[in-house]
Protein backbone atom coordinates (compact mmCIF):
# COMPACT_ATOMS: atom_id res chain seq x y z
CA UNK A 1 0.00 0.00 0.00
CA UNK A 2 1.29 3.65 -0.61
CA UNK A 3 0.63 6.70 1.08
CA UNK A 4 -2.84 7.35 0.03
CA UNK A 5 -4.33 3.90 0.24
CA UNK A 6 -3.69 4.19 3.56
CA UNK A 7 -5.54 7.73 4.31
CA UNK A 8 -8.36 5.88 2.09
CA UNK A 9 -7.78 3.27 4.23
CA UNK A 10 -8.43 5.30 7.58
CA UNK A 11 -11.29 7.49 6.13
CA UNK A 12 -13.54 4.20 6.19
CA UNK A 13 -12.40 2.79 9.83
CA UNK A 14 -11.90 4.58 13.16
CA UNK A 15 -9.79 1.68 14.14
CA UNK A 16 -6.90 1.70 12.27
CA UNK A 17 -3.34 0.29 13.21
CA UNK A 18 -0.84 1.05 10.35
CA UNK A 19 2.31 -0.66 10.21
CA UNK A 20 5.00 1.22 8.57
CA UNK A 21 8.07 -0.45 9.47
CA UNK A 22 8.80 -0.65 5.72
CA UNK A 23 8.00 2.72 5.27
CA UNK A 24 9.83 5.25 7.87
CA UNK A 25 9.04 8.21 5.62
CA UNK A 26 5.53 8.27 5.60
CA UNK A 27 4.34 10.80 8.39
CA UNK A 28 1.42 9.12 10.95
CA UNK A 29 -1.71 10.25 10.16
CA UNK A 30 -4.10 11.46 13.20
CA UNK A 31 -6.01 8.89 15.35
CA UNK A 32 -4.27 6.17 13.48
CA UNK A 33 -1.31 4.09 15.70
CA UNK A 34 1.56 3.74 13.76
CA UNK A 35 4.77 1.87 14.03
CA UNK A 36 7.79 2.17 12.58
CA UNK A 37 11.40 0.69 12.02
CA UNK A 38 14.99 2.34 12.70
CA UNK A 39 17.11 -0.44 12.44
CA UNK A 40 15.28 -1.22 8.59
CA UNK A 41 16.80 2.38 7.40
CA UNK A 42 19.72 3.44 9.64
CA UNK A 43 22.64 1.75 10.82
CA UNK A 44 21.46 1.01 14.36
CA UNK A 45 20.73 -2.91 15.77
CA UNK A 46 17.64 -1.60 17.26
CA UNK A 47 15.28 0.61 18.12
CA UNK A 48 11.55 1.76 16.28
CA UNK A 49 8.76 4.02 17.22
CA UNK A 50 4.80 4.10 18.15
CA UNK A 51 2.97 7.28 17.48
CA UNK A 52 -0.37 7.27 19.26
CA UNK A 53 -2.68 9.88 20.68
CA UNK A 54 -3.43 7.60 23.62
CA UNK A 55 -2.95 8.65 26.79
CA UNK A 56 -2.04 5.84 28.69
CA UNK A 57 1.44 5.31 29.00
CA UNK A 58 3.24 2.40 30.14
CA UNK A 59 6.80 2.17 31.76
CA UNK A 60 9.60 0.05 29.88
CA UNK A 61 12.58 -1.25 31.02
CA UNK A 62 15.58 0.78 28.92
CA UNK A 63 17.80 -1.99 26.97
CA UNK A 64 21.28 -1.76 26.35
CA UNK A 65 22.50 -1.80 22.79
CA UNK A 66 26.18 -1.87 22.78
CA UNK A 67 26.95 -5.31 22.19
CA UNK A 68 24.59 -5.79 19.35
CA UNK A 69 26.87 -3.41 17.37
CA UNK A 70 29.18 -6.19 16.22
CA UNK A 71 26.83 -6.95 13.52
CA UNK A 72 26.66 -3.42 12.22
CA UNK A 73 30.52 -3.18 12.73
CA UNK A 74 31.76 -6.49 10.56
CA UNK A 75 29.08 -5.25 7.80
CA UNK A 76 31.05 -1.89 7.56
CA UNK A 77 35.19 -3.48 7.47
CA UNK A 78 33.53 -7.05 5.61
CA UNK A 79 30.22 -6.05 4.11
CA UNK A 80 26.81 -7.28 4.57
CA UNK A 81 27.09 -10.75 3.45
CA UNK A 82 29.83 -11.67 5.95
CA UNK A 83 27.82 -10.13 8.98
CA UNK A 84 24.41 -11.66 8.11
CA UNK A 85 24.83 -14.34 11.21
CA UNK A 86 25.22 -12.04 12.99
CA UNK A 87 22.95 -10.32 11.99
CA UNK A 88 20.41 -13.35 12.35
CA UNK A 89 21.31 -13.77 15.70
CA UNK A 90 20.38 -10.59 16.83
CA UNK A 91 16.86 -10.85 15.04
CA UNK A 92 16.53 -13.89 17.19
CA UNK A 93 17.54 -12.06 20.39
CA UNK A 94 15.01 -8.95 19.05
CA UNK A 95 11.65 -11.66 18.65
CA UNK A 96 12.43 -12.65 21.95
CA UNK A 97 13.75 -10.23 24.57
CA UNK A 98 10.21 -8.19 24.48
CA UNK A 99 8.88 -4.62 24.93
CA UNK A 100 12.00 -2.21 25.96
CA UNK A 101 12.84 1.25 26.38
CA UNK A 102 15.28 2.68 23.07
CA UNK A 103 18.97 2.06 24.03
CA UNK A 104 20.45 5.27 25.08
CA UNK A 105 23.34 4.58 22.23
CA UNK A 106 20.52 3.79 19.72
CA UNK A 107 18.81 7.58 20.29
CA UNK A 108 22.10 8.94 20.42
CA UNK A 109 23.26 8.14 16.78
CA UNK A 110 19.37 8.59 15.36
CA UNK A 111 19.83 11.98 16.73
CA UNK A 112 22.55 12.65 14.67
CA UNK A 113 21.15 12.01 11.15
CA UNK A 114 20.37 14.41 8.38
CA UNK A 115 17.00 12.42 7.40
CA UNK A 116 16.41 14.69 4.77
CA UNK A 117 19.35 13.88 2.89
CA UNK A 118 18.84 10.04 3.56
CA UNK A 119 15.29 10.50 1.72
CA UNK A 120 16.66 11.89 -1.32
CA UNK A 121 19.29 9.66 -1.61
CA UNK A 122 17.42 6.50 -1.48
CA UNK A 123 14.50 8.17 -3.63
CA UNK A 124 17.22 9.12 -6.52
CA UNK A 125 18.90 5.54 -5.87
CA UNK A 126 15.33 4.37 -6.39
CA UNK A 127 14.51 6.02 -9.78
CA UNK A 128 17.86 5.31 -11.04
CA UNK A 129 17.27 1.76 -10.76
CA UNK A 130 13.68 2.00 -11.90
CA UNK A 131 15.27 4.06 -15.08
CA UNK A 132 17.45 1.34 -15.79
CA UNK A 133 15.80 -2.34 -14.91
CA UNK A 134 11.92 -0.85 -14.02
CA UNK A 135 11.11 -2.26 -17.38
CA UNK A 136 11.90 -6.38 -16.84
CA UNK A 137 9.81 -5.63 -13.14
CA UNK A 138 6.59 -7.70 -13.21
CA UNK A 139 5.16 -5.87 -10.62
CA UNK A 140 2.89 -2.56 -11.81
CA UNK A 141 2.76 -0.57 -8.89
CA UNK A 142 2.72 3.01 -8.65
CA UNK A 143 5.78 4.06 -8.63
CA UNK A 144 5.45 8.04 -9.10
CA UNK A 145 5.85 9.10 -5.71
CA UNK A 146 8.49 7.17 -3.78
CA UNK A 147 9.19 8.78 -0.09
CA UNK A 148 12.14 7.23 1.17
CA UNK A 149 11.80 3.81 0.35
CA UNK A 150 13.50 0.76 1.89
CA UNK A 151 14.42 -0.75 -1.30
CA UNK A 152 14.11 -1.60 -4.82
CA UNK A 153 11.55 -4.17 -5.06
CA UNK A 154 12.21 -6.17 -8.20
CA UNK A 155 9.94 -8.86 -9.62
CA UNK A 156 10.79 -11.63 -12.14
CA UNK A 157 10.50 -15.38 -12.91
CA UNK A 158 13.74 -16.54 -12.04
CA UNK A 159 14.36 -13.98 -9.05
CA UNK A 160 15.08 -16.40 -6.67
CA UNK A 161 18.49 -16.72 -8.92
CA UNK A 162 19.43 -13.62 -9.58
CA UNK A 163 19.34 -12.97 -5.38
CA UNK A 164 21.85 -15.70 -5.26
CA UNK A 165 23.77 -13.84 -8.14
CA UNK A 166 23.58 -10.72 -6.54
CA UNK A 167 25.30 -12.21 -3.22
CA UNK A 168 28.26 -14.06 -5.43
CA UNK A 169 28.64 -10.26 -6.74
CA UNK A 170 28.94 -9.06 -2.91
CA UNK A 171 25.68 -7.29 -3.05
CA UNK A 172 22.59 -8.52 -0.63
CA UNK A 173 19.26 -8.56 -0.79
CA UNK A 174 16.79 -9.08 1.93
CA UNK A 175 14.76 -12.01 2.05
CA UNK A 176 10.66 -10.88 3.02
CA UNK A 177 8.14 -13.71 4.11
CA UNK A 178 10.48 -16.38 3.85
CA UNK A 179 7.89 -18.63 5.84
CA UNK A 180 5.13 -17.79 3.75
CA UNK A 181 6.59 -19.74 0.55
CA UNK A 182 6.41 -23.66 2.82
CA UNK A 183 2.77 -22.66 3.59
CA UNK A 184 1.52 -21.26 0.31
CA UNK A 185 0.85 -23.70 -2.39
CA UNK A 186 3.33 -22.93 -5.32
CA UNK A 187 0.85 -21.42 -8.33
CA UNK A 188 0.04 -18.75 -5.77
CA UNK A 189 1.17 -15.14 -6.42
CA UNK A 190 2.35 -14.84 -2.75
CA UNK A 191 4.36 -17.90 -3.02
CA UNK A 192 5.92 -16.59 -6.73
CA UNK A 193 6.11 -13.36 -4.35
CA UNK A 194 8.14 -14.42 -1.20
CA UNK A 195 10.11 -16.87 -3.14
CA UNK A 196 11.13 -14.15 -6.57
CA UNK A 197 11.14 -10.78 -4.87
CA UNK A 198 14.80 -9.18 -5.22
CA UNK A 199 14.76 -6.53 -3.10
CA UNK A 200 17.80 -4.37 -4.17
CA UNK A 201 19.41 -2.03 -1.82
CA UNK A 202 19.39 1.63 -2.50
CA UNK A 203 20.11 3.09 1.20
CA UNK A 204 22.07 5.89 1.89
CA UNK A 205 25.73 4.24 1.56
CA UNK A 206 25.47 4.09 -1.62
CA UNK A 207 25.08 6.45 -5.07
CA UNK A 208 24.79 6.24 -8.52
CA UNK A 209 27.58 4.35 -8.98
CA UNK A 210 26.52 1.29 -6.62
CA UNK A 211 23.65 1.68 -8.58
CA UNK A 212 24.56 1.47 -11.78
CA UNK A 213 26.55 -1.93 -10.82
CA UNK A 214 23.25 -3.57 -9.42
CA UNK A 215 21.70 -2.54 -13.12
CA UNK A 216 24.61 -4.27 -14.84
CA UNK A 217 24.12 -7.31 -12.85
CA UNK A 218 20.99 -7.81 -13.31
CA UNK A 219 20.63 -7.15 -16.85
CA UNK A 220 23.68 -9.19 -17.46
CA UNK A 221 21.45 -11.69 -15.41
CA UNK A 222 18.39 -11.37 -17.47
CA UNK A 223 19.89 -11.32 -20.93
CA UNK A 224 21.47 -14.66 -20.15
Amino acid sequence: MNGRNVRDVCLKSDRVIIDNTQAFFERPLAHADTLYSARKFFGVPDGGYLYTDAKERIELERDPSYYRFDALLKQMDLGSVSAEPLFQQNEHYLDTCGLHAMARATQRILSSIDYARVRTVRNANFRFLHEHIGKYNQLQADFRDVNGPLCYPFLIDRGSQLKQVLIEQGIYTDDFWEETASRIPADRFEHHLAENLAALPIDQRYGQAEMQVIAQVVQKFIRR
